[in-house]
């Protein structure tokens, strides 16, 4: 695997970091969802994997764009050059342009060209935007002044940066920092006249640049600082918000002769290219040292993701084996959910049916309520004419305890009488004798009518106590016909919740089934991964010796300032 590996192109071998790059992600995708598959449900393990791809495929455009494509680009670079396939005036991005000089001939315009340039190597030194730091302040000369910073560089009092450009350019250079409407010297190589730094002076208001630096233009001109003639140029610069918040100054000697220029515009273009060939070389050195870094601990994470990968394959096919188990519990559910969907049905018409019976058995008690209610009022009425009976029975007993006392009254007048009244005597004993039957019989008939009476009332009693058991009946009738139409409705409730919990385990059944698909394919990408990662180490390990070859590239030259 890795004779085949060597034997492909550049581009080839970082074409297949690249995949391999794709799949490391992958596997950080599948890790972060096994981490959180005990956590949500499966539309939500859905949805991350879908974010986890996303963000896979940025992260893996962001690695090739940044890292990967950067270093193929410099292994070609340097690979021309070790070769000698490219001039080293062209393999050197930070020479400055060209300026052209022809028919320059006089000293005052050569001598601004070199300041020009010098100034633009000045200002290369500062890559970064400058920033002024008002929470905190540095002390230069008697002075408290907020720091300035341009990138890691903290620029008030740095004197030792300016003094190496110095010596390397032969010119003095000043760093202003603005502070209100001043410009204060916070770094210089200038001194006066008893060899003392002039940090912490400001920029006279009088002076000519004055009012163009505050405009943000540059100042060109001759200038006397402290005893000496130089010819200056003052750069603005501006921060983030484009407002100008230092003045970066070049200070160059006027020549002696036309020679003395030349033999300074040798030096300055010969240590424009030192300086900026030692740049490069410095910061292909870090390029190089980080590449080693980063490939070591890309070879460390590679051999922990493998052995992660083999755990995670491990509990892929456990995912597979309970997705295939919940796939038949699904199934299971639909089939127990018809079921009882099925039962519901049958219960609700038993349910209808019942409803209808009561109402029916109802309707039989309103009505024979009803009934009783007219017997009971009938019996009420016989009771009251029994008892009319028994007055009249009454009057008739008083009728005939007359009619017998009359009987008597007359049977005695007979007696006093004599023979003459005889058969009106008769006539009264038979009177009384009638009398004695009328009061038996109506004694009877009284007795009859109070046996009646009772019966009646006995009757009565008996009615009304079963209009109240009646009155009952209909009274749990009318519950039970209440509750049997609560019960119906339940029913009918329960068949449609068992209806759609029907189509609920229908479309889980399809949803494991998604999700069991998708497992499967993660099973396929570990495997995949498992098979990429021998290919991705022994890539680590090429692009290790590709950045030790740069180490050794780089140590051959040996650099330095005229």
């Amino acid at each position: 695997m890795l004779k085949r590996f060597h034997n492909l192109s550049l581009n080839q071998q970082f074409s297949l970091l690249h995949t391999t790059t794709g799949l490391l992600v992958a596997v950080f995708a599948v890790l972060v969802y096994q981490y959180f598959a005990s956590t949500f449900n499966v539309i939500v393990h859905i949805g991350l994997w879908t974010m986890l791809s996303i963000s896979a495929y940025f992260i893996n455009k962001f690695f090739v764009a940044y890292l990967i494509t950067p270093l193929d680009q410099l292994h070609d670079h340097l690979s021309l050059i070790e070769q000698g396939n490219l001039q080293p005036e062209f393999a050197l991005p930070y020479v400055l342009d060209e300026i052209a000089e022809a028919d320059i001939y006089q000293h005052k315009e050569q001598q601004r060209i070199d300041v020009y340039k010098v100034a633009k190597q000045f200002q290369g030194l500062f890559q970064n935007i400058f920033k002024i730091n008002k929470d905190a302040t540095v002390k230069v000369g008697a002075t408290n002044v907020p720091e300035l910073w341009s990138g890691s560089e903290q620029l008030c009092g740095n004197n030792e940066l300016l003094e190496k450009f110095s010596k390397k350019a032969n010119v003095q250079v000043t760093i202003f920092l603005k502070i209100g409407s001043e410009f204060i010297r916070v770094a210089t190589t200038l001194k006066d006249s008893e060899g003392q730094r002039v940090i912490g002076s400001p920029l006279g208001i009088f002076h000519p640049g004055y009012s163009l630096l505050l405009e943000g233009r540059d100042y060109f001109g001759p200038a006397q600082l402290f005893g000496k003639n130089y010819t200056t140029q003052y750069t603005p610069v501006s921060d983030e918000n484009n407002e100008v918040v230092a003045v970066l100054f070049i200070g160059m000697e006027p020549a002696k002769s036309e020679i003395k220029n030349q033999i300074i515009r040798m030096a300055i273009k010969l240590n424009s290219l030192i300086l900026k060939y030692e740049g490069l070389l410095s910061r292909v050195k870090n390029s190089a040292q980080l590449s080693s870094e980063s490939v070591d601990e890309l070879s460390a994470n590679i051999e922990k993701t493998y052995h992660l990968t083999e755990s995670q394959k491990v509990k892929t096919d456990m995912a597979v084996q309970i997705m295939e188990q919940m796939q038949t519990r699904a199934q299971g559910l639909y089939e127990n959910s018809m079921q009882a969907s099925k039962l519901a049905d049958a219960a609700d018409g038993e349910s209808m049916s019942s409803k209808q019976v009561i109402d029916i058995v109802l309707q039989m008690f309103q009505q024979f309520s009803s009934h009783i209610e007219q017997t009971h009022a009938d019996v009420e009425n016989l009771v009251q004419d029994c008892d009319k009976m028994g007055g009249i029975t009454e009057v008739i007993n008083q009728l005939t305890e007359q009619t017998n006392l009359l009987a008597l009254n007359a049977a005695i007048e007979a007696a006093r009488a004599g023979e003459a009244v005889r058969g009106f005597a008769v006539v009264a004993d038979e009177v009384r004798s009638l009398a004695t039957r009328t009061r038996e019989s109506a004694n009877d008939i009284m007795q009859n009518i109070q046996d009646v009476q009772t019966k009646a009332k006995n009757t009565a009693d008996m009615i009304s106590r079963q209009k109240g058991e009646v009155i009952k009946g209909v009274e749990q009738a009318s519950v039970a016909s209440e509750a049997l139409t609560v019960i119906t409705n339940s029913v009918h409730e329960i068949k449609e919740y068992n209806k759609t919990n029907a189509d609920y385990s229908s479309e889980q059944s399809e949803l494991v089934d998604e999700v069991k698909t998708s497992t499967d394919l993660i099973a396929e990408l570990v495997d995949q991964v498992l098979q990429g990662n021998h290919d991705i180490e022994e890539s680590a390990r090429k692009m290790c010796q590709i950045s030790l070859q740069l180490n050794a590239i780089t140590n051959q030259f040996q650099v330095g300032a005229l």
